[in-house]
């Protein structure tokens, strides 16, 4: 057998690796409410693919208290969710749903020529800046202060959800004349009790803000808390730190390369405003994405995988080595040397791989 044909099996695990490795992936997360605080946790890219860059990804939300406005203490302000302010410049606001492996939906919103400015909600009115404003089914379920949110409390079924962007005094923003907002619809499997239409409001959402909860995303964490990652079958655990995603506060992840199929399990540990924490999260059904083999996606050609090459080479060295045979043993490290190879351009592959998610999330 040739040297170039003993190869060709690796290079086509190379090839399908880096095609693998851009191919787009869906998303299963686990949401869990820890104490106040909300976790949604699972892999960055699912489906997980054994040997391909991946990342552990954690996602942190609090309860920011009540928004109390309910038209006595501070009614001046939101009475004015029926107003609009124009926008000075370009602004707009797209929206996704991502039924929830849990209950519910989660929310991500986009926007563009807009910052949201928690810490200016009731103070004066600075253009492109201020919070969302969300409403499921036509009830208002409250204020939003970032990009994402869990929709828990949705009903079974289909849902319709609309988010308008507000002004820090409340009203809502136009551009040319038509309202920043976006609408979309989901149908829900696992569904809550549905949001509670707030008494004499109408479905319209032509009130708002009676004791509705918001979400607010909690920032700073990579300093306080780590991941202990573990494959399950093999008892393997390593901890790795987490870094804060760009552009998506309150979320956070920690890169990894898993090298083996199967259930894992993440325990995050560590504290948050100096409460402990110490939460785990294993994968499989209802929860997030198990690890699959590469062979269980590749088509037509199954080739090995890194680890099933690692384990023939380490048998046939030993097997060289027992039977004293120097030939043998010539045939094995130069085996060996095409298999090291092979590893590192894979490494590497998946490395540029990683580096161009990197760039086009960024």
């Amino acid at each position: 057998m040739s040297v170039m044909h003993s190869k060709r099996p690796v290079l086509l695990a190379i090839a399908l690796l880096v095609t693998l490795a851009i191919a787009p992936a869906a998303l299963a997360h686990e949401g869990r409410e820890v104490s106040d605080l909300s976790f949604v946790v699972g892999f960055a890219e699912e489906p997980a693919l054994e040997g391909q860059p991946n990342a552990v990804f954690l996602r942190v939300t609090a309860k920011g208290g009540q928004d109390m406005s309910d038209g006595h203490a501070d009614d001046s302000h939101e009475d004015a969710h029926d107003a609009q302010i124009a926008a000075d410049s370009h602004m707009s606001v797209s929206i996704s749903l991502e039924q929830d492996a849990m209950t519910g939906a989660n929310l991500t919103i986009v926007t563009d020529g807009f910052i949201f400015t928690a810490e200016n909600v009731n103070k004066p009115h600075v253009s492109g800046e201020g919070h969302a404003h969300v409403y499921v089914n036509g009830v208002k379920v409250g204020r939003l202060y970032g990009p994402s949110i869990h929709l828990d409390k949705m009903k079974a079924g289909m849902n319709e959800v609309r988010v308008t962007l507000n002004a820090n005094t409340h009203e809502e923003y136009t551009w040319n004349g038509q309202p920043v907002a976006a609408t979309a619809t989901i149908h829900v499997e696992k569904g809550g009790d549905g949001y509670a239409e707030p008494e004499g409001m109408s479905m319209a959402g032509d009130g708002g803000g009676h004791g509705h909860v918001v979400a607010v995303p909690v920032e700073g964490l990579a300093s306080s808390l780590q991941v202990e990652v573990t494959h399950l079958a093999s008892n393997s655990s390593t901890t790795l730190q987490l870094t804060p995603k760009f552009g998506e506060p309150g979320s956070y992840e920690a890169v990894l390369i898993p090298t083996a199929p199967g259930k894992y399990r993440f325990r995050f540990f560590g504290e948050i405003g100096g409460q402990p924490v110490d939460e785990a999260f294993e994968s499989g059904e209802g929860t997030f994405d198990e690890v699959v083999a590469a062979a269980d996606v590749q088509f037509p050609l199954k080739v090995a995988s890194l680890r099933e090459l690692e384990g023939v080479t380490r048998s046939a060295q030993d097997a060289a080595v027992s039977a004293g045979d120097d030939a043998s043993f010539a045939s094995t490290l130069a085996i060996v040397g095409i298999v090291v190879g092979a590893i590192g351009a894979v490494a590497g592959a998946a490395g540029l791989a990683a580096a161009v998610r990197s760039r086009s999330r960024g």
